[in-house]
């Protein structure tokens, strides 16, 4: 009986400095204002009541999918040059296409160079337009043994992709401007119990290209298993207002045009959308609001976000 209550000690201790210590630091830059007036525009049901720690736990990759991904890259069992409890990774004999698996990171990240054309004599042929991406996107998910529903959502409830050109080359071809695009590219964030993870998350965020003839040159999938560990109350607008005024909160960075907030000079601020997001750190995932809002300083007014603790364990 000892044992066991003790157990449950050193567990609840675990959890109550994780959510008393979010390690904030990763997201941006403190700051604090004493006499900061919020304003807010967004339901007051806008957070779900509970909000969870999660685990991460080793990712155990469906046969299926990697069956799948073997096809889409031609590769077979002979092509396997690494295979171990928490590493695998095949590769063509041409060194052009390579699949790798990790177990422990939860990442799973296909390659096939030989669909990319960059240079002036090797323009690309049939990279797909941006109208394309998302029939190829959805037909894809599948395969990877994805959902709609794993997936954030759009405001319309329609998974959300964010399509790309991640280069972009210009030159002349016999006295003729040539525009190349190697490779488009589709970006889309993992959700969970009704958010969604960072966008620069180390974990739970996803990307494809697409490359010549419509060939997938590339898939990165940080997408790790996971395993609730503790709930918690949510804090409500209140208490989230006292904590950005205590210095609780981050705030992201702001582009060089909009120069620095002097938060101690500012009037007030206005709260645009707010919703739940999550960020890992070691081996634990944490929710926090993520706050979109307008800053008044006084001579004018800036657009910045700003995560927040969101947690309240005086509610247990």
């Amino acid at each position: 009986m000892k044992k066991t209550m003790l157990s449950v000690c050193v567990t609840l201790f675990c959890a109550v400095g994780f959510s008393q210590s979010l390690p904030l630091s990763e997201i941006g830059k403190p700051f604090s204002s004493p006499h900061l007036v919020v304003h807010w525009q967004v339901p007051k049901d806008i957070f779900p009541k509970t909000v969870s720690i999660y685990h991460l736990q080793p990712t155990q990759f469906s046969p299926v999918v990697v069956s799948n991904l073997m096809a889409i890259g031609r590769l077979t069992f002979h092509d396997q040059t690494i295979s171990n409890a928490n590493e695998r990774v095949l590769e063509s004999s041409d060194k052009t296409r390579a699949l790798r698996l990790d177990s422990l990171a939860g990442r799973l990240d296909y390659t096939d160079t030989s669909v990319v054309h960059g240079g002036f004599t090797n323009v690309s042929v049939g990279v797909p337009d941006q109208s394309e991406l998302l029939g190829l996107t959805t037909n894809l998910l599948p395969k990877l043994g994805l959902k709609f529903s794993d997936i954030r959502k759009k405001e319309s409830s329609e998974p959300e992709f964010q399509f790309g050109e991640p280069e972009v080359m210009m030159f002349d071809l016999n006295s003729a401007p040539v525009t190349n695009i190697p490779q488009r590219s589709v970006f889309f964030r993992r959700s969970l119990d009704g958010g969604s993870f960072l966008i620069n998350s180390r974990e739970g965020n996803g990307w494809i290209y697409f490359g010549s003839h419509h060939a997938i040159s590339r898939i990165v999938l940080k997408w790790p298993a996971m395993k609730r560990y503790q709930t918690f109350p949510t804090a409500d607008f209140g208490t989230l207002e006292k904590w950005m005024s205590e210095g609780k909160a981050r705030q992201a960075p702001l582009s060089m045009n909009d120069g620095e907030i002097d938060w101690k000079k500012v009037k007030s601020m206005t709260i645009e959308k707010a919703e739940i997001c999550y960020f890992s750190k070691k081996d634990y995932v944490y929710p926090i609001a993520s706050l979109w809002v307008i800053v008044d300083r006084g001579y004018d007014k800036v657009g910045v976000e700003i995560s927040c603790p969101i947690i309240d364990e005086t509610k247990q």
